[in-house]
């Protein structure tokens, strides 16, 4: 039996989402001797292919991977059905087998949370509820659920009765802290905990010359970039009409992953005639090459976002020792973070004009000015935000 059991959809080889820092998370906890298992899904996201062993044994993981389908998570019938079939082999698993270690369970999908505390009813099962997402309000955010519905209602409900059948409710940032805080019960009060978002910051590191390499064939120019998922919750409107604004001779942006909004953006950046790069994800031992080859890294929320989701992606930036544009709300945890160590700029969503004037003054600082502001991001990571830090943050809680 294992010291800690993850339950999370997504886990080594699809790193990307939260697939990454599941993995990048439970590689530290064994590194600081603690025995792991993941109960995850099969590839949806880069490859719905592939085959991969039902069981896995990776840098002392042990991956229990589940039945459930494979359709594209583009569509959101198929990500449902994914969901859902994943979620009923969980629960097979479950029932089948005797648990006898904590329980860490993500919100991915939503509801895999209810699902480890009808079990919980079974048989005791030290649950901690990591909350990554906030349900359903980023589903009523993004148009998909209605506001006042059954739906809401409902996952409200069982919201509240998953509060109170975890033994610990772990968030990952001020804000969001302060929203759940406003949902629970005097009582389940006492078993909220905030941890911060973290990055592989061994294989991220800064590169010492920048310059030296033209990965995106662009003579030069400054090479704004954004990796990671292109999602409903992020506000690539403001981003595109900005970048299209900026000197085509000075400047370049090379915007990396997929998601639901990727064909959309693509369609915008072509009707403001926006000369710019798409790709796929990269790999994970790629990904330090491709943060290294950006001059200034991108980050972007929609407004209503904050409290509600927590781009992991800065923190990838951050390890890379780059200046930072945020398009979110400044009162986003993102937003603070930036704020705190001065490592880049803060811009309100909509606001075409101000982030204009940024990425100009960006663009225009010289490569020893902007590795100076990337270097107060990365030295705030190592001080407070590395992953060692934050395994052994939650080690303490799982262990207590």
């Amino acid at each position: 039996m294992p010291d800690l059991l993850i339950m999370c959809q997504l886990v080594y080889p699809e790193l990307v989402s939260t697939g990454q820092t599941v993995t990048e998370l439970a590689e530290e906890l064994v590194r600081q001797g603690m025995s792991v298992e993941v109960i995850a899904g099969p590839m949806t996201v880069t490859d719905r292919r592939t085959q991969v062993p039902k069981r896995l044994h990776y840098r002392g993981i042990t991956i229990q991977r589940v039945w459930g389908t494979r359709f594209s998570k583009l569509n959101l019938v198929g990500k449902l059905v994914n969901h859902l079939t994943y979620s009923m082999s969980v629960v097979w698993q479950l029932v089948r087998r005797r648990v006898d270690c904590p329980v860490l369970v993500f919100t991915n999908p939503p509801f895999l949370a209810v699902i480890a505390a009808v079990i919980s009813l079974i048989r005791p099962i030290k649950m901690i509820y990591v909350i990554f997402d906030v349900y359903p309000e980023t589903g009523i955010q993004a148009g998909v659920i209605a506001p006042n519905g059954g739906i809401a209602r409902l996952w409200r409900m069982a919201n509240q009765w998953c509060f109170h059948r975890a033994t610990k409710i772990i968030v990952i940032g001020r804000c969001m802290e302060t929203l759940i805080r406003s949902q629970l019960s005097p009582t389940d009060r006492a078993k909220l905990c905030r941890m911060h978002v973290w990055a592989d910051d061994r294989q991220i590191t800064p590169t010492a010359d920048r310059g030296g390499t033209d990965r995106w064939s662009t003579g030069g120019k400054c090479v704004f970039g954004y990796s990671g998922n292109m999602g409903r919750f992020h506000d690539f409107d403001t981003l595109i009409r900005a970048a299209a604004q900026l000197d085509p001779d000075q400047t370049h942006c090379v915007f990396i992953g997929e998601g639901y909004a990727k064909s959309a953006i693509i369609r915008l950046a072509r009707e403001v005639n926006l000369r710019c790069q798409f790709h796929s994800y990269v790999s994970r031992e790629e990904l330090g090459a491709v943060l290294g080859s950006f001059d200034v890294g991108l980050v972007t929320l929609k407004l209503g976002q904050e409290g509600l989701s927590v781009p992991s992606k800065t923190f990838g930036l951050m390890a890379a020792g780059l200046p930072i544009i945020a398009v979110m709300s400044d009162e986003s945890e993102i937003a603070r973070v930036i704020q705190d160590c001065g490592c880049g700029w803060v811009i309100r969503p909509g606001d075409v004009d101000r982030l204009v004037t940024v990425m100009t003054l960006a663009s225009r600082m010289t490569p020893d000015d902007r590795r100076r502001m990337g270097a107060k991001g990365r030295e705030f990571l190592d001080r407070q935000y590395s992953l060692t830090h934050a395994a052994a943050t939650l080690k303490r809680w799982v262990i207590e």
